[in-house]
């Protein structure tokens, strides 16, 4: 039985060696403080490009209804 237990807790001791090589290989610096970072500044990822005629879906339907047409407003 002994000999079980301390099979079981080498391989968890070198589990445990493992994960932490692999987090400081990973993590090769620490999480800075929030006081450390500056505020987020707003950008545009993606620009806007809707033709024209599809700006409002109920004129580009027209009159033949619309599934859900109370959603939009």
């Amino acid at each position: 039985m002994k000999n079980g237990r301390d099979s079981e807790k080498a391989t968890l001791r070198n589990n445990l060696w493992d994960a932490q090589r692999d987090n400081d290989l990973i993590y090769h610096r620490g999480i800075p403080l929030s006081t450390a970072i500056g505020p987020t500044q707003e950008t545009v990822m993606v620009k806007n490009n809707v033709p024209p005629g599809l700006l409002d879906p109920k004129n580009f339907v027209g009159s033949c209804g619309i599934l859900f047409g109370g959603m939009l407003g």
